[in-house]
């Protein structure tokens, strides 16, 4: 037997152990409870994950050959197998202040809120549409990061998991910001941004911007220049006036189009206060301004205005008190890939 071949014996018996655990935990739920139950008792500590897994890859060939033989001494033991079969389900505690896990909902158009009491003064059937969510970090966002960091959040699955809703593949998103410093339309073109705070309305709709070219690489279509493909409306609310609110709403297609006729693409501060003048003063270029009434709910009105005939929609709004978006802990237990101890 030569050298070389005598250094693939150990590999291969590994690999055939653990075919063979695997075989067994797929068997029977007799096999995977074994197996559970095993790797909790004798499975060393992971030391650079601080956790057990539940991979027999993972584990050496002396560990792997204890099971089977452990295995098969539990198949042969009539207690072991008769307290297995004869066990009752985990009983479900349904004692003061339990409540039923929500089902999974399917959601077609989301709405991302970002404003102070953006929900005073809403009806009952508006607020169940609204899911309040935090960001969970010791520093204060502005507004713009604070919504790129959701966006982050989306993609990563993290929002769907935590508030177990299911986003349509034809899903599309809005955005309603309420600036409290805002109180009436720039009176010239060259209006500075940061009065009424317009630039932070524009670090907003900013915090939705795409690589165009990367992005059409990544879903294999054209997109719209610089905007998120999915982004369909945003509407800017001005929430400083003792009188009627200002409000304005940006069609992403039209808007673009518009900026690429005056040769420019990219939405600076200065440019967006030009781009609120000119549509004060008439000229079509994808926003639509208007005045609400100082007491109406205005995010049920843009709800009830843009939102398609039958579609489920959701309201995503930022709050220090929402539910908290950060991935699971490296204590909670995901099924069925990893089991998660940790030290006594």
């Amino acid at each position: 037997m030569s050298r070389d071949s005598s250094h693939d014996i150990p590999t291969s018996i590994h690999a055939a152990l653990v075919e063979s655990v695997k075989q067994v935990s797929r068997s029977h739920e007799f096999g995977k409870d074994i197996w559970f139950r095993f790797c909790h008792a004798h499975a060393p500590f992971n030391a650079q994950h601080r956790s057990v897994s539940w991979d027999p890859q993972n584990y050496s060939v002396g560990f792997l050959g204890d099971f089977l033989q452990h295995v098969s001494q539990f198949c042969l033991d009539e207690a072991a197998v008769s307290e297995f079969s004869t066990r009752k389900c985990r009983k479900v505690d349904r004692g003061p202040g339990f409540s039923r896990p929500a089902a999974v909902k399917e959601v077609d158009k989301l709405w991302i809120v970002v404003g102070e009491s953006v929900l005073f003064g809403a009806p009952p059937s508006l607020r169940e549409q609204c899911r309040e969510v935090s960001l969970r970090s010791d520093y204060v966002h502005h507004s713009g990061t604070a919504v790129a960091m959701l966006l982050g959040c989306l993609s990563s699955g993290i929002v769907q998991e935590r508030l177990r809703i299911r986003l349509s593949e034809s899903f599309s998103m809005g955005c309603i910001h309420f600036e409290g410093a805002w109180c009436q339309f720039p009176r010239s073109s060259d209006q500075a941004a940061y009065h009424g705070r317009l630039d932070n309305l524009n670090n907003v709709l900013r915090a939705f911007g795409v690589d165009a070219k990367a992005t059409r690489r990544s879903l294999g279509y054209g997109v719209r220049s610089n905007l998120h493909p999915r982004l369909r409306h945003f509407v800017g609310v001005g929430g400083g006036s003792h009188a009627e609110h200002p409000c304005f709403h940006i069609s992403p297609d039209t808007f673009l189009d518009f900026m690429v006729s005056c040769r420019t693409k990219v939405l600076h501060d200065r440019l967006l206060v030009q781009m609120l003048h000119k549509a004060r003063a008439g000229e079509v270029n994808g926003i639509e301004t208007w005045y609400a009434k100082r007491n109406s709910c205005v995010l049920r009105d843009v709800l009830h205005h843009y939102d398609e005939p039958g579609a489920s929609s959701l309201c995503l709004v930022l709050s220090p008190s929402g539910v908290a978006l950060q991935p699971p802990t490296s204590c909670e237990r995901r099924e069925p890939d990893d089991i998660f101890c940790l030290r006594a």
